[in-house]
């Protein structure tokens, strides 16, 4: 069950900071809908691991 964005639209902007706000209030209502160890939790954990590792490879491209 994935209640977050398709991996595909992550990327859709570079306006990285507000996707990334957004994923971490999704992230929250999610572990507290199905606890901290749920698929659905851990998706969105990795889905915002992304969204910041994009922006760190935007900001320090080295």
């Amino acid at each position: 069950m994935n209640n977050g964005v398709a991996l595909d639209q992550l990327f859709t902007t570079p306006d990285y900071d507000s996707q990334i706000e957004a994923k971490r209030f999704e992230l929250f209502r999610i572990a507290k809908r199905f606890g901290m160890y749920s698929d659905e939790t851990l998706l969105c954990s990795q889905e915002l691991d992304l969204l910041i590792a994009c922006e760190q490879e935007n900001c320090f491209p080295f």
